[in-house]
């Protein structure tokens, strides 16, 4: 037989390794919990859609999703009007994006560095 590997198995530790365990898989995917988010709004906006079309396709009410929570220097930007002429999905992909340039613009104008 082999040794095998062994880890403690104290709540204290595993704790710990959990933690570690989950920071690295962060970092090696940063995007998933925006684009999870993302294509969740985009499902609800379907199904907003499918009951106008066919309100006896789904028996509850179904609602748009807002529009996203932006910087307040993107807040004169008509957010619901761009839902209702290029959809939700496109709106948040273009929220997303503008609120990525203000963070960049924002750290250029105090001199952070982009590396």
């Amino acid at each position: 037989m082999g040794s095998r590997q062994r880890a403690c198995g104290k709540r204290a530790c595993q704790k710990k390794r959990r933690e570690k365990t989950q920071a690295a898989w962060r970092s090696e995917n940063p995007e998933y919990f925006l684009r999870r988010r993302l294509q969740r709004r985009a499902n609800a906006a379907r199904a907003a859609e499918d009951a106008v079309e066919d309100p006896k396709k789904l028996g509850a009410e179904v609602r748009r999703p807002e529009p996203l929570r932006i910087p307040s220097v993107l807040a004169p930007i008509p957010w619901d009007l761009a839902q209702d002429e290029i959809g939700v999905a496109a709106t948040d992909f273009l929220a997303v994006t503008a609120r990525l340039l203000a963070k960049v613009a924002q750290d250029q104008r105090l001199g952070k560095s982009l590396c």
